[in-house]
C-alpha cells in the first residue's frame, strides 16, 4: 500500500512539475514588427481566355487580379508574329490575332498603384 501511495504521490508530483513546465514553455511567438513596404504578393495575377485558335483569328485574353486594392496598370506583350490589339483602349482585356501557326507567348504585367504585383503567361496554340 505504501508503495502505491509513493507512486501514486510521483505522478501527481510528475504531472504537477509537467504542468508548471508547459505554463513556462509558450507556444505563442511574438507579432512581427509592422513593415513599411508590402511584399509582391504572387499569385495574384491570372490570365483567361481561349488558348487554342487559327491564324488571323481574334483570341480575346482578360487579365484578372485577386484582391485589388489601389489604382492598377496593365502592360501586355508577346513572343511571337501577330498583333496585340485594344491595350489601350481596355487595358485589361487584349486581343491577340497571330500571323503564324505554333506557339505564341502572352504576358501581361500588373502594377498597383505604380508598384508590381505580378504576372501571368498564358501559351496560345496556333492552326491554320
Amino acid at each position: 500500500m505504501r508503495t502505491t501511495l509513493l507512486l501514486g504521490l510521483s505522478i501527481a508530483l510528475l504531472a504537477v512539475g509537467c504542468d508548471d513546465l508547459l505554463d513556462r514553455v509558450s507556444t505563442k511567438q511574438p507579432a512581427p514588427a509592422p513593415s513599411s513596404r508590402s511584399t509582391v504578393d504572387t499569385g495574384r495575377v491570372t490570365i483567361s481566355g481561349n488558348t487554342t485558335g487559327s491564324e488571323g483569328e481574334s483570341i480575346r485574353l482578360t487579365a484578372q487580379v485577386a484582391n485589388p486594392r489601389g489604382e492598377l496598370e496593365y502592360e501586355w506583350s508577346m513572343n511571337g508574329r501577330g498583333s496585340l490589339m485594344n491595350r489601350d483602349t481596355d487595358p485589361q482585356n487584349v486581343v491577340v490575332i497571330a500571323s503564324t501557326t505554333g506557339r505564341l507567348e502572352v504576358t501581361v504585367t500588373v502594377t498597383e498603384d505604380g508598384d508590381e504585383i505580378g504576372s501571368a503567361t498564358v501559351t496560345l496554340q496556333i492552326t491554320d
